[in-house]
């Protein structure tokens, strides 16, 4: 049997809302742009029910982190809602304390 591959970028499929059992086991659609071509496509149909209608078959997890509909491209910035002048907190030191403690393990 000849395996055939396809060149192709896979996209993140985390999708916090869930339906169908395959998606409550983390087993989601694979999603993915193939070579050449900029719209998002399934690639890999992991849901055993012909009707399921869950989110994974019709959306995916885009740059920025919102789900869009497949067969779009996904053209958003990750670093949309980012800014650079927010002040720190108190969650940023606990974080940085920790962050140091993990190297200093090393």
């Amino acid at each position: 049997m000849k395996e055939e591959f396809i060149d192709a970028t896979i996209t993140s499929t985390n999708i916090v809302k869930t339906y169908c059992m395959n998606c409550r086991k983390n087993q989601h659609c694979i999603h993915g742009t193939l070579k050449n071509e900029n719209e998002v496509i399934m690639l890999k149909d992991k849901c055993s029910n012909d009707l399921c209608e869950c989110r994974c078959r019709r959306f995916y997890s885009a740059k920025n982190g919102k789900l869009k509909r497949l067969g779009t491209i996904d053209d958003t910035n990750p670093l949309e809602d980012f800014n650079m002048n927010n002040k720190r907190e108190k969650i940023d030191d606990i974080i940085d304390e920790i962050n140091e403690k993990m190297r200093s393990k090393k």
